[in-house]
C-alpha cells in the first residue's frame, strides 16, 4: 500500500527515458489527451529542447523514497498573474491500485499552492476514469463542468471533466 511518501523532482535530463516510456505505454496514453504515437529516442530529444526555453510547464518525477520512478505529475498553462495552472497525474501501470495515484496528487498539490504560489490547479480528466475522479475528488478537487464529446480519441468521442482545487 502507498504510504503517502513520495519524493517530486523537477524533470532532469536523466528522466527523461523513464518519461518516454511512460508515456508509450497503453495503458497510459488511453488516458492521454494527444494521440503522440509512438515517442523515439529522437522525438524525445526534440521535445526536451522545447521543454527547456518554455516557461508556462514544469513535470515533476515522481519517486519512492528508494529513488524508484513510478510516475509524474506536471503544472502546464502556469499562469503567474492568476496564479493557476492546468495539473496532470500519472501513475506507472505497475503501481496502480496502491495508493501512489492519492500521494502523487496530495504532494503536487503541496508544492503548487505552497512553493509556487498558486492559488487554482484545474485539471481535464475523461469522464469515463472513475478512478481517476475518485482520487481527485478524495483530494479535495471539485467537478466544474462537463465537455461533452470534447476529445476524438480511437474513432471515439470522449466526453472530459473540467475539475478545480482552491488553495485552502
Amino acid at each position: 500500500m502507498g504510504d503517502g511518501k513520495l519524493i517530486l523532482m523537477p524533470l532532469a535530463k536523466c528522466g527523461l527515458e523513464f518519461l518516454r516510456c511512460l508515456r508509450n505505454d497503453p495503458a497510459i496514453g488511453e488516458y492521454l489527451f494527444s494521440d503522440p504515437g509512438y515517442i523515439s529516442q529522437e522525438r524525445q530529444e526534440a521535445w526536451w529542447q522545447d521543454y527547456l526555453r518554455e516557461k508556462d510547464s514544469l513535470i515533476f518525477i515522481a519517486h519512492l523514497p528508494s529513488w524508484t520512478r513510478i510516475g509524474y505529475a506536471q503544472a502546464s498553462h502556469i499562469n503567474n498573474h492568476h496564479l493557476s495552472c492546468e495539473g496532470g497525474f500519472y501513475i506507472s501501470p505497475s503501481y496502480q491500485n496502491q495508493g501512489y495515484g492519492s500521494a502523487l496528487v496530495a504532494e503536487f498539490l503541496m508544492v503548487a499552492h505552497k512553493i509556487m504560489g498558486l492559488h487554482r490547479i484545474e485539471l481535464r480528466v475523461f469522464a469515463d476514469n472513475a478512478r481517476a475522479i475518485h482520487v481527485y475528488e478524495k483530494a479535495g478537487f471539485v467537478k466544474e463542468g462537463l465537455l461533452r464529446d470534447a476529445i476524438r480519441k480511437a474513432g471515439q468521442y470522449r466526453d472530459v471533466v473540467i475539475m478545480s482545487h482552491i488553495e485552502s
